[in-house]
This record gives C-alpha cells, structure tokens and sequence, in this order.
C-alpha cells in the first residue's frame, strides 16, 4: 500500500514539476495576484541558488536525478517491474515496455518547448526580480530584453521574405 502511495506521489510530482517548467511559472509571474507575487519573492532565492532560476537547468538536473534514483533502485533491487506484470492484465503488459521510449519522447517535447521560449543567458536569468539590484544591471537587463526583440523581428521578417 504504501509503494502505491509513493508512486502516485512521485507521478503527481513528475507532473507538476513538468507543468511548472513548461507553462506554469512563466504564467504564475506574470500574474499581478498578491499571493503570487509573494509565492515568488519567497522561492526566488531558493531558485536561484539551486538551478539559478532557469527552467532548463531545473529539468535538467531533475533528470539527472531522476536517472540515478532509478538506478540506484534497480541496483539494490527495490524497483523490478517483472513483479508487478502478473498484476496487470496480458493486454496491458506492453504499457510496461512502452514507458521507457514513451518518457523519452516527453522528454524530447518538454526540452524543445523549453528551447522554444529560452531566449536569455543564465547571468541574466538569475538577475533577482523580487530583491533590489543596482539601476545599472536593471538598465542592462532592459537593454539585453530590447536588443533581443529587435533582432527576433529583424529575422522573422527575413524569413518572411524568403532571404534566411
């Protein structure tokens, strides 16, 4: 009962932390609620000192650790799925050889939109937005958001015309 337990708690958190990396953070921030914005001015230190605010870093590094709890599981024989395969219906086996290329493949959608909407350096990513920082890293960061769009539209409009 209490494996069970534990593997609806460890799916709930793979997907909420694949929906705060994807969509949910970017959507929460922009958000003018209170209780969001001291959601993030409470986390916002802890994010930048563990995966410097950066949502790649942090789906990154959930892999790494993921991939080492799970060998380290199979290692010590506490996570053998031919356990479970009498349980579970003879229609329904092939679930069981189909979820190590099925996570693959969610991984190679969740790391291309996360590329998708990347669009600043980490140094500029972890500049913090909840505690004050001197006027002229504001100013450069201002700058660096500017630059960027003008450039993204001078391409998009190349592109238009057929000549990148």
């Amino acid at each position: 009962m209490i494996k069970y337990a534990l593997l609806w708690f460890l799916a709930f958190f793979i997907l909420f932390l694949i929906a705060w990396v994807v969509r949910l953070r970017e959507w929460l921030r922009c958000k003018p609620w209170p209780w969001s914005q001291k959601l993030f001015a409470a986390i916002e230190p802890i994010e930048i000192a563990l995966w410097n605010k950066s949502e790649t870093i942090l789906w990154a590094r959930f892999k790494v650790l993921f991939a080492v709890l799970y060998s380290l599981l199979q290692m010590i024989g506490t996570f053998d799925m031919t356990v479970v395969l009498p349980f579970i219906p003879e229609k329904h086996r092939w679930w069981i050889t189909a979820l190590p290329p099925l996570a693959l493949a969610a991984d190679g959608v969740i790391q291309e939109a996360l590329r998708r909407y990347t669009t600043k350096p980490v140094a500029l990513v972890e500049v913090p937005d909840y505690t004050p920082v001197p006027a002229a890293v504001r100013e450069a960061v201002a700058m660096s958001d500017s630059t960027k769009l003008e450039a993204v539209a001078v391409v998009k409009e190349a592109q238009k015309e057929g000549t990148v």
